[in-house]
Formats: C-alpha cells, sequence, structure tokens
C-alpha cells in the first residue's frame, strides 16, 4: 500500500539510497551524521529527528519532515552499525514531525531486515501505525524497555487541540525528549526574543500541569522538539518562563475583560497579545506583524490566539 503511495520518482530515490555502498552514503550525508549533542550515540538527524544507538539496535525520536536528507542519516546509521532500526517513537501527531514517516514504511516492505521497526506512541495515534507493529500509551506514564534501553513514557497534554502529546525520558543519559511542551520565546521572561510574547498552547492549564510533570523528573539533559539541547539548569528555566508567559496572559486576560472588554472574542485577544508584548518588551512594530490582515489565518489566529482565547472564555467570555 505504501510503495504505491509514494511518487515514483520517491520510491527510485528511497531505492537509490538503500544500493549505496557506506562510502557513497557518507559522501551523501556530507558528515552530518557527527551531530552537535554531548553523547556519542544520541544524534540529530533532522531538525526534529534523533537517532538513539546501541550494539544490536537502533531507534528514533519522530520522524520529522526534514525529506530524504534526514533519512539517508538514518539508514547510514543502521549500515554503519551493522543493526536494524527496532523502534520509532513519536511526540504527537504533526506535520512537522510526522512527514517522514511514509519513506519508512517504504523502507520496512523494502528491507525488513534492516527497518523492522514497532511505533511508540500515544494511544490516539495508533492509526499511524499503518498496519506496522504499535505501542500504544494508555496509562499517564508507563516504563518500557525496548532492547534493552529504558524510557518512561509520559503522558504531557497541552500543546494541541487532540491532547496526543507525550515526552519520554531515557535513561541511560537522563535525557528527556520534552516535545513542544517548553515555549520560553527567549532566554528570561523580561526580554522576548522570539516572534510571538505568548506560547502556542491549546490547553495552557494542561500544558502548566505536564509541565510540573517533567519538573519532577530526575533528567539532566532535554531536548526540545525543535532540536533545542539544553542541560538541566537552563532546562528548568525553559520550564519557568513558560509557566510565568501562562500565568501572565490569565492577568491579562482578566484585566481587558474587567477594564476594556471589547464584545469580542478576538478583539480582546488581540488587546490581551499587546499587553503581553509589552509585558516582555517587544516591539509593537514587530508584534503587528503578527496580524496580517491579507491573509485568511494570520500567524497570530494559528499561533498566539488559541493560548490567550482559553482563558477569556474560561473568565466567562464566549
Amino acid at each position: 500500500m505504501i510503495i504505491t503511495m509514494l511518487k515514483k520518482q520517491v520510491r527510485q530515490e528511497l531505492n537509490e539510497l538503500l544500493d549505496m555502498t557506506l562510502p557513497e552514503l557518507e559522501r551523501r550525508i556530507a558528515s552530518q551524521f557527527q551531530g552537535s549533542l554531548p553523547f556519542k550515540d544520541i544524534l540529530r538527524v533532522g531538525t526534529r529527528s534523533f537517532l538513539l544507538l546501541q550494539k544490536d539496535s537502533i531507534h528514533l525520536i519522530n520522524p520529522g519532515s526534514d525529506g530524504l536528507d534526514s533519512v539517508a542519516q538514518v539508514i547510514y546509521g543502521v549500515r554503519l552499525k551493522n543493526t536494524p532500526l527496532t523502534g520509532i517513537f513519536l511526540t504527537h501527531k504533526s506535520d512537522s514531525y510526522t512527514k517522514n514517516l511514509k519513506y519508512y514504511e517504504y523502507l520496512a516492505q523494502k528491507e525488513p531486515m534492516s527497518f523492522d521497526y514497532k511505533l511508540l506512541c500515544h494511544e490516539k495515534n495508533s492509526d499511524l501505525a499503518h498496519k506496522r507493529p504499535c505501542y500504544t500509551l494508555m496509562q499517564d506514564e508507563e516504563f518500557l524497555k525496548l532492547d534493552g534501553r529504558k524510557y518512561l513514557l509520559l503522558k504531557t497534554p497541552g500543546h494541541s487541540k487532540r491532547s496526543d502529546h507525550i515526552s519520554i525520558l531515557e535513561f541511560e543519559h537522563k535525557v528527556l525528549f520534552v516535545g513542544i511542551m517548553l515555549q520560553p520565546q527567549g532566554e528570561s521572561y523580561e526580554y522576548c526574543t522570539f516572534l510571538t510574547p505568548v506560547s502556542s498552547h491549546q490547553f495552557p492549564e494542561d500544558a502548566n500541569r505536564s509541565i510540573e510533570l517533567l519538573k519532577s523528573l530526575p533528567f539532566e539533559h532535554a531536548i526540545t522538539g525543535e532540536g533545542d539541547h539544553l542541560d538541566q539548569e537552563r532546562a528548568y528555566r525553559w520550564m519557568a518562563i513558560t509557566q510565568r508567559t501562562f500565568e501572565r496572559t490569565a492577568y491579562y486576560c482578566r484585566k481587558v475583560l474587567w477594564d476594556q472588554d471589547h464584545g469580542d472574542l478576538r478583539e480582546n485577544a488581540r488587546a490581551v497579545f499587546h499587553f503581553m508584548a509589552m509585558d516582555r518588551n517587544m516591539s509593537l512594530d514587530h508584534v503587528e506583524s503578527r496580524f496580517d490582515e491579507n491573509e485568511d489565518s494570520t500567524e497570530f489566529d494559528l499561533y498566539d490566539y488559541p493560548s490567550i482565547a482559553y482563558y477569556l472564555r474560561k473568565f466567562g467570555m464566549g
């Protein structure tokens, strides 16, 4: 089924990758495989993808959406270590994190001895396995031993409408893969250095509880869904700033409803957004770029509005 779904050119490119010798693959990936993380056996192989190597198996955190450049690195790892890809973890369902999965499904059909992987994900995403073996997280947290490597899988809802987000603690190096939960938008609350002063969480109160859970774990490193490597101190700081952002968003939602209610949910949310920008010392000219009214769905509507609207509704509007 997957073979016929992929375009002929893509199938041909994947077949060419499978036929390459190790030196040819090494030239193809241009030494990207070395990565930049402080672990010899955890390598970044894409913007949102991480390969965990061990003696008899390889695991992948998030297939990602980097196309065949990322897949080539995984094939290279399988060839280099002469060991199969046996597990693919998904932190949540999003094209940015799962788009490449169809390529691995193709590889599993073409070369099952090397790519006979199991999908590990939230129970809501079991359909993404497409008849492959699947381990779904049913409880709030579960210990898992896969090919001798120990993990703790945790449900950490709050980011998406589906509430399908999981975080993964790898025990050997005490590395916590937090997905998209931490969104401080800067290294301090007082100075936002990102595009927006608020976080992209559909359910910020759920996200706040999820972060409290993450803070209780015995991790020493954290890796975000966007590829940031955080030492423990920086990870705690990102957690605190994200939670502070929730707190202040709620504060300004109350302020707008009490002091200057516009009678319109989006207009109130826009007012809260401006308060948050000033609170975090952002340029208002920069903030206005989030409201491109020529677009059907602005950056504000897609990413900023949901968390603000959540609190406005909670406090009695709409």
